[in-house]
Order: C-alpha cells, then structure tokens, then sequence
C-alpha cells in the first residue's frame, strides 16, 4: 500500500510537472505584467467529515496523505479554517452562497439556499464556464444545491456510503473531458470518511477482534461503553479511527488520480484548485461522536488549501478563517467577479505584481440548526470562543435520543424551537490556552462583547417559529438521512 501511495504521488507529480504546475516555483512573470492573473479552470474539492487533523500538513507528521500533502506544499494553507456548521447540508449552503445557514435560507435537517439566492455555480456560469457537480453524497441532491449547474451526476445511491472515491473521480474525469475548449468550474464531493467507516483496505486486526459500529453499537450506548474502558488506547475505540484514516487514505489516492486526470486533459495549466471539507468528526473529545452534534474545534476546524502554481505563491496563513463563509467571495475575487454582499470575506489582495493572502481579524461565526439535535451557535474573536444553545443534551442525553428514535425531523403540524429564543446553555473558552476547550472559562457569562456578536447575528425581520408543514420531508428524503446515519 505503501510503495502504490508513492507511486501515486510520483505520478501525480509528474503530470503536474508536465503541465508547468508541479514545481512548486511561481512562475515568472512578464515585467511589464500588471493585470491580474487569473484561473482559467476552477476546482472546489470538498472531503466530507475531513478533521484538518488528520492531514499531513496540518498534523506536522505523516497521516498518509501525501496528495494533499503535496498541493498543501505548493498552495496557500489556511491553518485555521472553521466551517460554518457541523452539518453538511448548512455547510454547503454557506459555501455556496458566503452566507450564514440562518440568512440566506433553510436550516436544519432539510437546510437549502433560498430559491431565489444567487449561487456560485450561477456566478461560475456568469463568468462563461461550463458548470459541473459531481458528488457522492446524496444530501446535495436538491434543487436548492443544483441550480446553476449545467451537468450534475451522482454516484453510489442512499445506502452506499463508502468506497465510492476512485469511481466518483472517473465520474468527474468524464465530464471535465467534454467540450474541452470552454473553461470549467467543477465541484467534486468525496464522502467516504464519513460513516460508518467501511475502507476498501481495512486495518489489521488481531484474529477474533470484532469492530464496533458507531451508528448501531456507540452512539446510542456511549455511557456504557465508556464504562467499559472504550476510549484512546482501548482497542475498539482505535480500530474505528483507524478505520476512518484508511477511509481518508483512499480518498487521498482518488484526488491524486482526480488531478493526475485533470493534467492530462490539459486542465491544470491554468487551474485553481481548492480543497475543503463541510466539517470534521468527533472522537470522544467532548463525550461524544459523530458530527451535526456540537460546534466544537473537532467538528469545525478543516482543512483549506488554494493551490494554483504560477498564480499563487506557496504560503501558510495562521490567521482564522471561514472556509464556508470565505470560499466564494475568494473565488470570485481570483476569477475577476465582484462579491456579493457577504457575510465573509476574500482572502487574496492583486498588490500590482502577485496575489498575496489578505486576511484582516474578523469574528468566526458558525452554526447548528437542527432541532431535535441541538440549536447552537459560535463565535471565535482573536483566542476567545462562545458556543451559546438555545437547545442543549449532554452527552449520554443524547445517547438516549438516539436509542429512543428521538433525534430525528419533527412530525408535521409541531412547532419547532425559536432558534434565537432563550440560552439555556453556554460556554466560553480561550483557545490559545486551551485549545482542546477541555476548561470552560469560570463565571455565568462569557467575556464581554462575545455573545453580543452571537446575538448580532440575529436576523432584523425575524418572526415566530411557524408549524412544521405537512411533506416537509419525503419519504426518500428521510432514506437518505437514515442511509447516513443522521436518523
């Protein structure tokens, strides 16, 4: 498996090299150059569930990820990206659009732009390319996430989760091949770190070692198997994350063969590639696993790499980010068109001669918003964090949600929660000295100002909550999710 990963990121740098992308050297530019440069082909990767731990080039160490490694090396690093929720369908949405799940559209477990929001596929088809969606995720296929995209197709279906990479990237290869002379925006969404974990490469195991399940034997029984001894170091708890980095170690080779592919097309000559995730996982953190459950830093800290040798020079970038708020209006600053009005902001400056990163302190917001969950929201200002809820379980609380069926949409005709009624939990941390947010800070309220920007966030023309209407959620809609592992 090994010498095949070498292999791979051997050939992956010769065919960038090969197309004047690979070294790793920005290229020299014309002395007299002093307009923009600018992407001809634009590719947004997201990796579903992708903690920024468990990449090489966020851990410091190896995690076998070379591919990624590797653009990270020859690309701009956002060391500290946060995505805008821990639920994919909200994360989307505020890639898509810039904009804060609560702004520009639903939330919540059928989360989706408004109909009439502009997103970026359309903004990517206004600047002249051929758009195109490929994804192995069955949670973007609505009509709020496809519009303005020209070709959309999905691979695997709702009960197939995992070892779908090498064939979505085939997939994505094919419609990029198609009508070679147009510029192309191109997303591709990988899911195989997501649960229920199942690699196509299993770790070794002693004989007789029975794996554990995290849908159907750990969430619903965290308590006991706590009590147990499950946990770091206990032989369960370590196959499942072993299990999860042998997911993303496929995922690693399937983006490698994705841009080995692009390459060859001629497709990376002039290309910007980002690559992202719409959240991370938790592994005991904070009592608990899965995702769409808190807005801690291992649910929201992703990786967030820009990479376009020639055009952009290597960098790594500390300052705090938004991967979810910031990604569209960065595209969209690189690609020539002006933002819409945002609720993040861009993350390169044209100095006259390069692109340089341009980030400015700014307060990270993020948001959860599913109700039979949690209502959370969060807000990083410099090392200092809030996560306020409006609707709060503990942990073994929410192991009993689960055992009891209680976690899913809520019956038609019920009224859901006021997302912005009263806190009924809250808790402040100091990242720079806790950055684990294992010691919530003492005293009822979090520093000044903090839950004043959470509370700023309120949207001017709020009302009610409204009854949940009749068909708010299909049948096949709720396939999907209980194919996932969300109900």
């Amino acid at each position: 498996m090994l010498l095949k990963r070498l292999a791979l990121g051997l050939s992956l740098a010769a065919a960038l090299g090969a197309t004047g992308c690979g070294s790793g050297e920005p290229a020299a530019a014309p002395e007299a150059q002093r307009e923009p440069q600018r992407p001809r082909d634009i590719v947004l990767i997201v990796i579903d569930t992708l903690r920024a731990s468990s990449v090489g080039a966020y851990a410091g160490q190896d995690r076998g990820t070379p591919v990624l490694d590797r653009l990270a090396r020859e690309g701009v690093v956002f060391e500290r990206a946060s995505s805008a929720s821990s639920y994919t369908r909200e994360s989307v949405l505020s890639l898509f659009t810039g904009r804060l799940p609560s702004s520009v559209g639903r939330t919540g477990w059928n989360a989706a732009p408004a109909g009439d929001t502009v997103t970026l596929p359309f903004w990517m088809r206004r600047s002249g390319r051929r758009t195109v969606l490929a994804s192995a995720s069955v949670m973007l296929e609505m009509p709020g996430f496809l519009r303005g995209f020209d070709e959309k197709q999905f691979v695997g279906g709702s009960q197939s989760v995992s070892r779908q990479s090498r064939r979505l990237s085939d997939v994505a290869l094919a419609h990029a091949a198609r009508d070679p002379e147009r510029p192309l925006f191109l997303y591709v969404h990988y899911l195989d770190p997501h649960a229920p974990y199942d690699p196509p490469v299993p770790p070794e195991r002693p004989p007789g070692f029975r794996p554990i399940a995290l849908y159907d034997a750990v969430r619903g029984h965290i308590g006991r198997l706590r009590e147990s001894g499950f946990g770091p170091g206990e032989a369960r708890f370590e196959d499942l994350r072993a299990r999860y980095a042998a997911e993303l170690r496929d995922v690693d080779a399937a983006v490698g063969h994705l841009l080995e592919g692009l390459a060859k097309q001629g497709r990376l000559e002039r290309a910007l590639v980002v690559v992202t995730s719409d959240h991370g996982e938790e592994f005991l953190e904070h009592g608990y696993v899965e995702h769409a459950w808190t807005l801690y830093e291992e649910s929201l800290h992703v990786p967030l790499v820009f990479h376009a040798p020639g055009m952009l020079p290597p960098a790594r970038v500390r300052e705090r980010v938004s991967a979810g708020l910031y990604v569209l209006p960065s595209i969209l600053t690189l690609a020539g068109l002006e933002p819409p009005p945002a609720d993040g902001q861009g993350l390169f400056r044209w100095d006259g001669g390069a692109w340089q990163p341009d980030v400015s302190p700014h307060p990270i917001h993020s948001e959860l918003g599913i109700q039979n969950r949690l209502l959370l929201r969060s807000v990083v200002r410099g090392s200092e964090k809030a996560i306020v809820a409006r609707r709060w379980l503990e942990p073994e609380e929410r192991a009993r949600a689960v055992r009891e069926n209680r976690i899913g949409p809520l019956p038609a005709g019920a009224l859901p929660l006021d997302p912005w009624g009263a806190v009924v939990h809250e808790e402040c941390f100091d990242l720079a000295a806790d950055p684990g947010e294992q010691a919530p800070l003492a005293g009822p309220r979090c520093p000044a100002g903090l839950r004043d920007l959470i509370e700023a966030r309120h949207p001017a023309t709020s009302r009610a909550p409204e009854p949940v209407p009749e068909g708010s959620l299909s049948d096949e809609e709720r396939r999907r999710l209980e194919a996932l592992g969300y109900l």
